[in-house]
């Protein structure tokens, strides 16, 4: 059995779009460029996957793919209904959300190549201003890379690009 591994790259700057790519509404179907189609639907957690920061100790990002995080907020930051991937702290053992990086309404499939790009699937969702007046949105981009050894999903923080506005 193969598992896609989940890898997540988030960052502040304005979406792009690779390919073109079709999400059905309420499924988690992509067709890639040569024609194939892939349903996951099965990597949808049941509550959500959790990376922690590669710049800070005490932050984590939530997401989901093609569907919303459980997560209650005691701030109110990223709802637990629409949100795909929140920025999350640690304060003294409490998770508090610390900013929105996606919402459920804005998921998309992209089809990533490039140099600097794993070839793949990626999920896109966006959400969340950025602080430096850009006019651009927080992104989150979840890489799917497939391993055809594991048994279960694995999630690993590619990138945070706080400052990337």
């Amino acid at each position: 059995m193969s598992v896609f591994t989940a890898l997540l790259l988030v960052s502040m700057a304005a979406v792009t779009t690779a390919a073109p790519a079709e999400i059905a509404p309420n499924e988690c179907t992509f067709t890639d460029p040569d024609g194939y189609t892939y349903d996951f639907s099965a990597l949808q957690s049941a509550s959500h996957y959790t990376v922690s920061s590669v710049l800070y100790q005490s932050y984590f990002f939530f997401f989901n793919i093609c569907g919303s995080i459980k997560y209650e907020d005691p701030n109110h930051k990223c709802p637990s209904v629409g949100t795909a991937t929140c920025e999350v702290q640690d304060l003294n053992g409490e998770m508090v959300g610390s900013n929105l990086y996606g919402n459920v309404s804005t998921g998309k499939w992209e089809w990533a190549h490039g140099p600097s790009a794993i070839p793949g699937p990626v999920y896109v969702s966006a959400g969340g201003d950025c602080e430096t007046g850009s006019r651009q949105e927080r992104i989150s981009r979840v890489y799917l890379e497939c391993d055809e050894t594991a048994t279960t999903p694995l999630a690993t923080c590619l990138d945070d690009n706080y400052w990337d506005c």
